[in-house]
This record gives C-alpha cells, structure tokens and sequence, in this order.
C-alpha cells in the first residue's frame, strides 16, 4: 500500500431523505424523519473513505474556532486521519446540509453549503509549515473547489507544483461540476499543470472543450460519445491519466484512460448503491489502487 495527502474542503453534515418528491411540494411542510450528522467536504470524505487502501492518511484543511472544529478535529483523529488543520479565528468551520428526495435511484439531492467558511482560508503559510506532507507521500489529491477564491487557490496550486516536482503523483479532481460556466479551458489547463491523474465527468469536460452535448441527454453519455471526447482531450491534455465519469447522473459508468493502454470501461454499482454519501471519493480510492498502484 501507498501514503496519501489530501487537500481541500472539511465540514460537518447534515444528511435526510424525505418520502416524496421536491417537485411535489408545493406549500410550507412539517417532516419527521431520519437526520444523520458527519464529518464531511471533499477533502474529509477522501480521507475518511482512505484509511482501508493507504498505509498513512495524511489531510491539510482549515477549520474555525468553534465546536464544530473540535467536532471535526476529534472525529478526523478517531478515524486514524493524520489532519493538519489550519485554525480560521474569524470565520465558521464549514457546514453542509445535503437532503435527497424520493426520486427513483436514489433520490435527487439538495445540499446547501456555508458560503464564506473557514475553508477558504486555506494558505501558503500553512501548507508551507507542512511541507513535508506535500513531497513525503506517493500521492495528493486535491480538487477544484480549492480553485474558487485567494488565499487557498494560490496555495494549492503552489502545493501541487512542489508535490510533482518531488516525485509525487497528482490527482486532482475537477469540479464543481459546472466549472465551465466561470472558468475558460485556458484556466482549467493551468489547474491542471502540474496533475498527472484528472478526474472529471465527460459532460464537464466536453462543455470546456466546445464541444456539444449531443443528443443523448443530460446523465445519458453514450461510451461512444466518451471514446469520440478522448482524442480533443488528450490532444488539448495530453500526457496525463483520465478517470471520466458518464452514464446515469454521471456516475453510473467510468472511463480509465492512461496513455499507451487501452482505455478500460465499467460500471461503478452507482444505480445499486444505497449508501451514496461520498460514493465519488470511493470509486476515485478504487480505482487509484486498481490503475495506479498496480505493478507496471
């Protein structure tokens, strides 16, 4: 097995189902039913899910000074998580509620997420006094949340170029999902400069590439449609491995490309799965032990 370190969001939780569609709800509604409380966000959810395939977990996120802090520090420690938190005395720590409804296959989700928090003040001067973290690993993994605003873009992208230049293989994540509607393909490169492993939904990627959707409609790309996006992909990108997501709602169907092999195509049980908190986190740590650790 191999050590990760994982850059990014940290939160706590709030998780519900409701037993009937949003689009059913027309007035003011009164629901009783199970409401569950975790540690959560990008970079918390890799970790936590990480513990089984890594032999050291290493997280550098940031929290604020407040309970919900502690929470975070206490569960993360728990769970084996070697976190380097990052204390935010003027902002909360992060905060999410994430409810899904009674749509078929899983429900459709809405999640509300604490706009200014202490995620956002990620900086140089802490990763700086981590170092170690950065280059002393077989793997980073970051994503583009960490790519919405200063101080934590600048340091991120800092930390990934220091990984790659020790020898350290990058993963990185390109969401939110929607990327493309404030960030140009020019941008995204620069994201992705220093990043030897991207993962990203075909849909994502073929809007940053200009290329149309088609007609096989949102959450329905054919494997056709994703083995036409390889060649402007790697042309645009090239040198670098590619986890696409495609299918239903994204996530039904993977793609792994690396270059010189033959792409490999498969279902991820996403439309069997019950459990689909952090799902994303857990096909990525999969398939990183299956593509990337795996004997040349």
């Amino acid at each position: 097995m191999a050590a990760v370190t994982v850059l990014g969001d940290v939160n706590v939780e709030i998780t519900g189902r409701i037993g009937e569609r949003f689009a059913d709800i027309h007035r003011n509604r009164l629901v009783y039913a199970p409401l569950g409380l975790a540690i959560g966000g990008t970079a918390a959810n890799f970790a936590l899910a990480a513990g089984g395939a890594f032999t050291k977990v290493r997280l550098l996120g940031a929290i604020g000074e407040d309970r919900l802090g502690e929470l975070v520090e206490r569960e993360l420690r728990e769970a084996g998580v070697d976190a380097r938190l990052q204390r935010a005395p003027d902002l909360p720590t992060g905060l999410a509620v994430g409810i899904r409804d009674a749509r078929p296959g899983g429900g459709t989700r809405l999640l509300m997420v604490r706009p200014a928090s202490a995620n956002c003040a990620l900086d140089r001067a802490h990763l700086a006094a981590n170092a170690p973290c950065l280059t002393d690993t077989d793997f980073l993994v970051a994503d583009g949340y960490s790519m919405l605003g200063e101080p934590r873009r600048s340091a991120v992208l800092g930390a990934l170029s220091a990984a790659a230049c020790g020898g350290v293989h990058v993963v990185f994540d390109l969401v939110p999902h929607d990327c493309y509607r404030f960030a140009d393909l020019d941008e995204v490169h620069g994201w992705l400069r220093d990043v030897h492993t991207a993962i990203t939904e075909v849909d994502t990627i073929r809007r940053l590439l200009g290329l149309d959707r088609g007609d096989d409609g949102p959450g329905r790309t054919s494997l056709g449609r994703v083995l036409a996006t390889l060649e402007p992909l790697t042309e645009t990108l090239p040198g670098r491995n590619f986890f696409l997501r495609f299918g239903r709602d994204n996530a039904n169907e993977s793609l792994v490309f690396r270059p010189g092999r033959k792409p490999v195509h498969t279902f991820t049980g996403y439309s069997r799965t019950a459990n689909l908190h952090a799902f994303g986190d857990r096909l990525t740590i999969r398939q990183m032990v299956k593509h990337l650790m795996e004997a040349p």
